[in-house]
C-alpha cells in the first residue's frame, strides 16, 4: 500500500493537523482503519494513538481510498466524545450500556 498525501491544513484553534490521503491499494481490498492508522502515523511521522481518522472513501473500480484524518498535538486534545467513538469504532472499548437494557430478572411472586 502507498500513502500520498493530498492536502495538510494545520488549525492551531483545534491543535490538530487536518489531512487528507489517498492511500493506492493494488489487489486488496479497502484498507482497514486499523491499517489505516499506522499508514497514516508513519507517512505524518505522528503517534498512532494521537490520529482520528474521520472518513474513509472508495470509488467503485478503483483500487485507491480517500482517508480523511485529523492529526492531534496530543491525546488530551482530542475532544472526548470523538475519542470515544473513535475508540468504539476500532473495537478498542465497549458502547456505554443502553439505559435500560440491562434488566434484573424478575422474580416469581411468592404463593
Amino acid at each position: 500500500m502507498h500513502v500520498t498525501i493530498a492536502r495538510e491544513k494545520d488549525n492551531p484553534l483545534l491543535h490538530r493537523k487536518e489531512v487528507v490521503a489517498e492511500v493506492n491499494h493494488p489487489g486488496a481490498a479497502t484498507p482497514k482503519r486499523e491499517e489505516l492508522v499506522i499508514l497514516l502515523a508513519k507517512a505524518l511521522k505522528g503517534k498512532e494513538d494521537h490520529l482520528i481518522i474521520d472518513l474513509v472513501r472508495t470509488r467503485a473500480g478503483v483500487a485507491t481510498c480517500e482517508v480523511r484524518a485529523h492529526l492531534y498535538a496530543s491525546k488530551d486534545q482530542i475532544p472526548k466524545a470523538q475519542l470515544a467513538f473513535h475508540e468504539r469504532r476500532l473495537g478498542k472499548a465497549k458502547p456505554a450500556a443502553v439505559e435500560g437494557a440491562e434488566k434484573p430478572a424478575t422474580e416469581k411472586p411468592a404463593e
